[in-house]
């Protein structure tokens, strides 16, 4: 199995900061953390702790270790590096309305590919729909973030 690392471009601190987050979001005290990922990884505590830096990388197997331990995805793990940059929008599709994360990239002007999702609007305000529906000015979407879906309800069963 590969054992990719998880780094950002100065060091590994927002692979760390993702784990910190997801240790104190369930109430793992500072003092703690480090011993309980330890036990999780089978490393030393003082290991354990240089991870928690971000003096030593994560791999994709570790975090997805921690995750297990609190029933989360890697993704929701590395939710808080996902939205870094990211503003809410309403993503449009054609009766679709969406509330969602977007990263939006630089200004384009028309015509939009077919494939491709544009941002319009201003902050605040930004409106995510289909290139080909657009013919002003708007903004590259780069990542689009639908966090809080719901799964789908079963329709009740016949009694």
């Amino acid at each position: 199995m590969s054992r990719q690392n998880i780094r950002s471009g100065d060091g590994d601190d927002d692979a760390a900061m993702c784990v910190r987050v997801l240790l104190q979001k369930h109430k793992v005290a500072e003092r703690q953390q480090a011993h309980l990922v330890a036990e999780l990884l089978g490393v030393t505590p003082t290991h354990a702790r240089r991870k928690l830096l971000g003096t030593t990388p994560w791999t994709v197997p570790e975090m997805k270790i921690v995750a297990a331990k609190f029933g989360a995805t890697l993704s929701e793990v590395l939710m808080p590096i996902l939205l870094q940059g990211a503003e809410r929008a309403l993503l449009v599709v054609d009766d679709l309305r969406i509330e969602c994360d977007a990263v939006l990239g630089r200004k384009l002007t028309p015509p939009f590919g077919n494939q491709q999702f544009v941002a319009v609007g201003g902050p605040g305000r930004w409106v995510i729909v289909p290139g080909q529906d657009v013919n002003l000015s708007a903004h590259e979407v780069c990542r689009l973030l639908l966090c809080d879906l719901e799964p789908p309800q079963a329709p009740p069963a016949p009694s």
